[in-house]
Formats: C-alpha cells, sequence, structure tokens
C-alpha cells in the first residue's frame, strides 16, 4: 500500500567565490560558499494533515595556501529546522548528526518544539604534499568508492542517495597518505578515530590495466578484519561499475560480504540511463522499520537483502534537467518512485524539485 508522499523543493545559490591575496604571494585565503533552501511537504496515506518541515542549509568553505605544498582548510556546516515536523520529532536536528565523528564540533545554537539550529565543523585539515607523497591530517572525506549510488568500498563515511541536500558526504577524523607509484597507480593508507573510541583503518593500492580502474582495500573496521575490491570500465558506449567488501568473522562479529553492481549510458540526445543493484548479505526481507533519508553506516548501506535502483535523466539544454529515479528493497519490500526536475536560472541559482512517493507492505 501507499504510505507517505514526499515533496522537496530546494533553492540553492551560491555566496561567494573569492580570493584574499593582500598577504603574499605565497599565502592567501580561499573563500567559497552557498545557501539552500529546501522546503518539504510529508503526507502519510493513513492521515488527513500534511506534515511541512524547511530546511536552511549554508556551506562555508575556508582554505589557506601557506605554500605551494601546505594547505589548511576548513568548512561549516549550519543548519535550521524548523515546521510541524520538529513538533512532533522533539530532536530532529540530532538524527542528522555524524555518529561517527571522534570529536563533537557540533554547536546548538537554539533548540525548541517549533525549531532548531546548529553549526558543524565538517572539514578540518591540514594537507602537505610532497614529490609524490601527500600527506593529509584532521577532519577530511576519505572517498574510495567507485560506483555511484552505493559504494560498499567507502569504510570511513556512505554517503545517502536519497537525501537531495548532503552532496558533499560526511567527513571523518583521520590521517592519510596517498603515494603516486605510476601515472594511473598509487597507494593509500588511513587510519580513523570514531565515536565511542572506535577505529577503522586501511591500505588500498589502486591501479589500471586495459581500460580497467581497480582497487583492492585490506584493512579493518572496529575490531572486524576486512578486504575489498573495486573495478571500473568500459564496454562501447555503456560503463560498468563494481565493488565488493567482505567483512571476516571476528569474535561476536558475524561475517558479512556487500556487492553493488552497477551500469549506465549516456546516449546521443541527452538521455541518460543507470541501473544499479546491491546486495547484504546480513540485510532483511520483510518488515524492518527504518527511515531512508538518514546518513547510512558502511557496514548497511541498505537495510534490506536485496536493493535496486533505475534512474533516467534528460538534458534537453544547459538550463533544464528532469529524470525519474525508481527504486526497491526487500526491507518491507518498499518501493520509491522519485521524479525529478532542475532549473538552472543563473550561474548563481538554481531550483531543484523532487517527489518522493514511497509504497511498502503492510505489516
Amino acid at each position: 500500500m501507499f504510505s507517505k508522499v514526499l515533496a522537496i523543493l530546494l533553492f540553492t545559490g551560491t555566496l561567494v567565490n573569492a580570493q584574499d591575496t593582500l598577504e603574499t604571494n605565497h599565502s592567501k585565503w580561499t573563500v567559497r560558499g552557498y545557501i539552500r533552501a529546501l522546503s518539504m511537504l510529508e503526507k502519510p496515506s493513513m492521515r488527513l494533515s500534511i506534515n511541512s518541515t524547511t530546511w536552511l542549509h549554508n556551506r562555508l568553505q575556508l582554505q589557506r595556501s601557506f605554500s605551494d605544498d601546505l594547505l589548511f582548510r576548513i568548512d561549516l556546516r549550519t543548519q535550521v529546522f524548523y515546521g510541524n515536523s520538529i513538533d512532533s520529532w522533539f530532536g530532529y536536528a540530532n538524527e542528522f548528526k555524524l555518529k561517527d565523528e571522534s570529536i563533537n564540533l557540533n554547536t546548538l545554537w537554539w533548540r525548541n518544539p517549533h525549531s532548531e539550529a546548529h553549526t558543524n565543523v565538517e572539514r578540518f585539515l591540514l594537507s602537505r604534499n610532497y614529490t609524490k607523497t601527500e600527506i593529509t591530517i584532521g577532519r577530511q572525506r576519505i572517498n574510495w568508492g567507485m560506483a555511484l549510488t552505493w559504494n560498499p568500498n567507502d569504510l570511513f563515511q556512505s554517503g545517502n542517495p536519497f537525501n537531495p541536500d548532503y552532496v558533499e558526504r560526511p567527513g571523518v577524523d583521520a590521517i592519510r597518505i596517498q603515494r603516486s607509484t605510476g601515472t594511473l597507480s598509487g597507494i593509500e593508507i588511513a587510519i580513523a578515530r570514531t565515536g565511542a573510541g572506535r577505529s577503522r583503518g586501511a591500505w588500498r593500492y589502486f591501479g589500471h590495466k586495459n581500460s580497467i580502474d581497480w582497487q583492492a582495500i585490506v584493512g579493518w573496521y572496529e575490531h572486524q578484519p576486512t578486504v575489498g575490491f573495486g573495478w571500473s570500465g568500459s564496454m562501447k558506449r555503456w560503463s560498468f561499475r563494481g565493488e565488493l567488501q567482505s567483512y571476516l568473522q571476528h569474535e561476536s562479529e558475524s561475517g558479512q560480504i556487500q556487492v553493488c553492481l552497477e551500469s549506465d549510458r549516456l546516449f546521443k540526445n541527452n538521455n541518460y540511463i543507470r541501473a544499479s543493484l546491491l546486495y547484504n548479505q546480513l540485510g532483511v526481507v520483510g518488515e524492518k522499520n527504518t527511515s531512508f533519508f538518514l546518513t547510512p553506516q558502511p557496514k548497511e548501506l541498505m537495510p534490506g537483502k536485496w536493493s535496486a535502483l533505475f534512474g533516467w535523466s534528460v538534458e534537453p539544454s544547459l538550463r533544464f534537467q528532469y529524470g525519474a529515479n525508481l527504486f526497491y528493497t526487500t526491507a518491507r519490500h518498499t518501493c520509491i518512485l522519485m521524479p525529478h526536475f532542475q532549473w538552472t536560472l543563473s550561474r548563481n541559482w538554481q531550483i531543484s524539485f523532487f517527489t518522493q512517493i514511497t509504497a511498502q507492505a503492510s505489516g
């Protein structure tokens, strides 16, 4: 049966994109940012009322280059929530806080039954670049995924394809060393400390062979050994990607495998299609209450044993884009239809409209 209809209207505008080079020729600040207003209407099928929530989202990036090889960066993400969804869900913003950050750099400005506001430090890093080696320390985004929808190889943080307001994806407190071993090959080592004193670490080797990009990953995820493999290539006009991550059984932790297979193609008339399939060995078939709008964990990208997404979009001009995604998962046998439309008003302003029509098995 249809459980709810969710409509999202998203305004995005660039605030600043400037550089301050007044100090020296080798030391300068770069400031970038944007503001978004997201209005969300939700109509549960068994209720007459409509829930409405508005998010105001500001992201501000400050970056300073001390030299050609030394860089400091800090990103601030400020969100304001208000609406009648806040009334029924006190502590609304807590659901969107990143639980894997080892240090709490979140500031709550106010909270009442009708609105909440907070600012989180999402990037705070110092990066030093040598001839073939780059060392980064601090809160950063470690992106090891090769697929576009789900990324089992992303051990440090996972993105959510259902949240249009979080394209940057979260960061993690880590030390990362990147070493180039060739034109299209290299080694990465990363160690991160997450919440509750836990840690994750991995070694990644990536290369290119016969028009195929590939990577191998060995590491641990909170005391559990893990190995993974990913690849990306093309055949004629089709692109193919795949990721596999295996968590080995250790003490009370059960063994687990997650696999994502994906293919896409861009046609001559700017029609684009994509199909993604995700398998989660410990996922469920049937009943499990969950929210697809929150940030998933690397070991549970989706709660269902099987999940699939098929997407289509077309760009008739540089200003307009529209399409739809169809999603299914075996968790409560949920099906979500997601039409979307995007209108670029100018270089700095954009309007997007998303709808999520959800149908779930009754239980």
